[in-house]
């Protein structure tokens, strides 16, 4: 047993990723906290006190004089939006109310397995804190686990790329607070390892935690089944009926993935009454169907810097989505057919139900991890490349982090 745990920790622990994890969460969360103590927060009225200066005075905005007037890390810093929808499902459950009916905003379209694992670590930890020590051990394991998946199929140099480009995303802080984006980045990067690695059963099983983690879990399902299809030697463009008998119980697992979902559903439906409530609850935030390239195109034609309600800030989150599409489309020779298509789904899927506005599509776009992995290889080749894509990522990461713990909406 000890041998076992001994040759777990030695494939787990890669030096190079664990001190890129350590040195961005260490500036994180220390920037973060230097940010909450001196910039004025949106939803309070900033403080000033008056000055005497010569035979004048002046008001000068209120701020921590020594480092004793500081407020040291506080788990209740980090823990805004979101997070608090996702502490609420963990300690009430989800709403019960009929979705017909007039109703405040219901929490059905946050999906149950972060929560679940929340709740669960509870137990054993206070909740926030345990919430922001469980994301961040699923972010160094999804960090682990790419680097293993790349490395194999590139290099070493090109895998350390991609995990430090992943570190320095925007907003990137996403990763380290109770949210689910640790989570389902693990997922995601699990999923796609196993499948390639032909490991169906177990690729079926994440695929189905996936699933009840994000809506867009679901596409993982696409990539396993298509690798196991691609492994049985069936011509996926030229399926015969022949082919049927090619296929093993392995079949089965994946016909099974869709299961915790639809339990998920259907508890909501006993609560709401609606089998789907959350895709229409989403509707009712706000968010509707839509071509997926409608808000880049209606922000061509009428730009903005945010919008009435704050809830998105135009400028960065065209500019980002852009470079994100932009980059797939130009480095899709740098990837295979899989984790492109897999890449502009994660991207597309958001931004079809984006309305006119990009609200969230900064942080929908952190678990792109094929768009690290094409950066990696430009940044090995260019210089130039490298420490321009460096000097953007660690700006506008830098940017989301201080608006993120000055309670700016923009950023949730």
């Amino acid at each position: 047993m000890i041998e076992k745990m001994q040759r777990f920790i030695k494939k787990a622990y890669i030096r190079d990723v664990f001190i890129l994890f350590a040195i961005s969460r260490l500036l994180i969360f220390g920037v973060g906290e230097l940010a909450y103590n001196v910039f004025p927060k949106y939803d309070r009225p900033a403080r000033y006190r008056t000055v005497t200066i010569n035979k004048g005075y002046a008001d000068v905005l209120l701020l921590p004089v020594r480092p004793t007037e500081f407020t040291l890390f506080s788990v209740e810093h980090w823990n805004r939006f979101d997070s608090l929808w996702y502490e609420d499902i963990a300690v009430n459950g989800y709403d019960e109310t009929p979705i017909k009916k007039k109703h405040p905003q219901a929490n059905w379209n946050f999906f149950p397995l972060y929560p679940m694992l929340l709740r669960l670590i509870s137990y054993i930890a206070p909740m926030r804190l345990g919430g922001i020590i469980m994301s961040n051990i699923f972010l160094y394991a999804a960090l682990a686990i790419l680097y293993r998946f790349i490395e194999k199929r590139y290099s070493s140099n090109i895998a350390e790329r991609t995990v430090f480009y992943t570190l320095i995303a925007p907003a990137n802080f996403y990763f380290s607070v109770v949210y689910s984006e640790s989570l389902f980045l693990f997922l995601m990067v699990l999923g796609f390892y196993l499948a390639y690695e032909k490991r169906f059963i177990w690729a079926s099983v994440v695929t189905a935690l996936a699933a009840i983690t994000r809506i867009p879990g679901f596409l993982l399902f696409f990539v396993v089944a298509y690798k196991y299809l691609e492994t049985r030697g069936i011509n996926l463009y030229r399926p015969k009926l022949t082919d049927l008998k090619r296929l093993d119980w392995t079949v089965g697992a994946l016909g099974l993935t869709p299961v915790p979902l639809l339990v998920f559903l259907y508890h909501l439906k006993t609560l709401s009454g609606d089998f789907l409530a959350p895709f229409h609850e989403q509707m009712l935030w706000g968010r509707t169907t839509t071509f997926p390239l409608w808000p880049i195109i209606r922000y061509i034609l009428d730009p903005y810097f945010t919008t009435a309600t704050g809830w998105d800030l135009g400028i960065f989150s065209f500019t980002i989505t852009v470079v994100a599409l932009t980059s797939l489309v130009i480095g899709w020779k740098r990837i295979d057919k899989v984790m492109l298509a897999f890449a502009f789904g994660l991207l597309l899927l958001p931004l079809a139900s984006a309305n006119i506005y990009f609200a969230g599509m900064v942080r929908y776009a952190l678990v792109v991890f094929p768009l690290y992995l094409i950066w990696a290889q430009w940044g090995e080749k260019s210089h130039i490349f490298s420490q321009a894509l460096t000097m953007y990522l660690l700006g506008t990461s830098t940017f989301y982090l201080i608006a993120f713990m000055t309670n700016f909406r923009f950023v949730a």
